[in-house]
């Protein structure tokens, strides 16, 4: 796993900017966590919150992207939040 600090050396970037911007990736063998963008409210993931079997212990019952960009606004901009999504590995 690649820590903070060594991911920004390797992009040139300090720890402290980073942590400004909230451009985080944190990789494992199969998965990667990565902070979410407003580009990350796709048509999918508004599917899967959409769905009754996957929401059922969530506050969100239904929503849209458009909500979905705006609620990842909000926390992106919330400077005690950090707003992981959990995605896969493309090579597994």
């Amino acid at each position: 796993m690649m820590s903070t600090s060594d991911s920004a050396m390797k992009n040139n970037y300090s720890s402290a900017e980073i942590l400004a911007k909230k451009h985080l990736i944190l990789l494992g063998d199969k998965i990667y966590l990565k902070t979410l963008n407003v580009e990350n409210a796709t048509p999918a993931y508004a599917s899967w919150l959409n769905d009754p079997e996957v929401n059922q212990y969530l506050e969100t019952r239904r929503t849209t992207i458009e909500e979905l960009r705006e609620y990842i606004l909000q926390r992106k901009n919330n400077p005690a939040v950090f707003f992981w999504g959990i995605f896969l590995r493309e090579n597994h």
